[in-house]
């Protein structure tokens, strides 16, 4: 809102000054804006900002030349503006008194249309019951007001004619009196029996006709209830109150369904899945994204099988059993994770030989949350026996688990692993071959409900 003052010396337009303003808030009594300066727009006219005006409310307003004497030192106003509909107007001080209370109460108080096309239009006052204005208005060929049956505005002999013909509101070919609502709750109470010269209906049909019209939250026979009404939202028959609701527009589980053994609880649509029972995934982490360490504890690259005829065959890291060989590889706990669940590290790998003894493999790993600190490193043994035939698939699990105490989803990993060939547990005198390293871990859902939180 701008506030414009206009000041004048010895009735001459004053320039040059530096007015100040201050703005009291009538309904509290505080002043929001004390000694705040005005800026000059020329021929004695200066401007102020109001920002923090609220149209709601009143406010007080007086603007200060300062340096003026007498009655032209200061200017008043009082400035109160209703509502979107009234932000434009301006507060001239000391020109234009701004009196809005009248404005406000047409932009939001009720008005009722009756039946007619004198004073019947009323607005009434703050107590929805006091006339407060009045004005005679018609439809717009200038045809009196006559509302249809249905029409929930109020239906009285409000006085007129029909375009001066002399013809009284009252006549049947308005079916004025049809139905209406006397004790004005909206619902439609008394049906007298009409005529329009061709054709009649009784009170009683009127009324069954009235009582079988649906309702504008009915569809067919079932009502709709709109308390649960949102953007995107369906409607779905719920049986349990016999009524059509709003939902959202994903799948919504009423109890708690079971799919192919997996039982779904407390569920209010797929977006928010969880699982009763918890169920296991591989986190893996593939030997093509490892990385090798130093030359001397580096692990070959070598073919493993190939056809028998000479092809080029399929390659993997290989471990001896003399240097305790190492890779590097770092994880990311995916999002269907359930949060704070211990893991279960493991290694596929492959004898090369037909030997019987044991591959000791050690995990050393420091896990960390977003925005946690990487601690010292922890270890993880894994010692599984050769199976007595070379390049069988075997798994090595660690004897005891990663604890997921306070893990959440999105949690890190930086690894090594490494065969312990100089321990006197690991006595699998050939080489070992690497095929993956795994982590077992819970799942409890399909995903996290937000992108960064479970």
């Amino acid at each position: 809102m701008r506030i414009v003052a206009f000041f004048t010396d010895n009735d001459v337009p004053a320039m040059g000054l530096s007015p100040i303003v201050n703005i009291l808030d009538v309904a509290t009594g505080f002043t929001v804006v004390s000694g705040e300066s005005m800026v000059e727009l020329g021929d004695g006219f200066y401007r102020y900002d109001f920002d923090i005006y609220e149209p709601a409310r009143d406010y007080a307003i007086v603007c200060d030349s300062v340096t003026l004497s007498g009655s032209e030192r200061y200017t008043y106003a009082s400035s109160g503006e209703y509502a979107e509909v009234l932000n434009s107007i301006e507060s001239t001080v000391g020109l234009v008194d701004t009196r809005t209370s009248l404005l406000r109460k047409i932009q939001t108080n009720r008005l009722e249309l009756e039946d007619g096309n004198l004073d019947n239009w009323v607005l009434y006052d703050d107590d929805s019951t006091t006339p407060l204005l009045t004005f005679s208005v018609t439809d717009k060929d200038g045809q009196l007001i006559v509302q249809p049956p249905h029409t929930p505005s109020k239906r009285s002999m409000a006085a007129g004619d029909i375009c001066g013909s002399g013809i009284a509101p009252s006549a049947d070919i308005y079916m004025r009196k049809s139905v209406y609502d006397p004790d004005e709750d909206g619902i439609i109470s008394v049906a007298e029996g009409i005529s329009d010269g061709i054709y009649s209906s009784t009170a009683s049909g009127i009324k069954y006709a009235v009582d079988n019209t649906h309702n504008a939250s009915q569809l067919g026979s079932k009502f709709i209830d709109e308390s649960s009404i949102e953007d995107q939202f369906v409607i779905k028959y719920d049986s349990i109150t016999n009524k059509l609701v709003y939902a959202n527009s994903s799948f919504e589980f009423t109890n708690s369904p079971t799919f192919s053994g997996i039982t779904v609880s407390g569920v209010s649509n797929l977006e928010e899945m969880w699982l009763t029972d918890t169920v296991w995934d591989d986190l893996r982490v593939s030997v093509n994204s490892v990385k090798v360490g130093a030359s001397t504890w580096e692990p070959i690259w070598t073919k493993m099988k190939d056809n028998g005829s000479g092809s080029r065959g399929v390659y993997t890291y290989i471990f001896n059993h003399t240097t305790p060989n190492e890779v590097y590889f770092t994880a990311q706990m995916p999002h269907n994770y359930k949060e704070g669940t211990d893991l279960h590290p493991h290694v596929h790998w492959c004898p090369i030989t037909s030997g019987t003894g044991i591959v000791r493999w050690i995990l050393e790993y420091t896990i960390s949350n977003i925005d946690d600190v990487f601690g010292n490193t922890s270890y993880s043994v894994m010692e599984d026996a050769g199976a007595g035939t070379a390049y069988t698939h075997q798994m090595a699990e660690g004897a005891t688990t990663i604890s997921g105490a306070d893990l959440t989803i999105s949690n890190m990993m930086m690894c090594r692993l490494y065969r312990d060939a100089t321990h006197a547990n690991d006595t699998y005198t050939g080489s070992a071959a690497l095929l993956e390293i795994d982590f077992h871990y819970e799942v409890d859902s399909i995903g996290s409900r937000q992108e960064y939180i479970k």
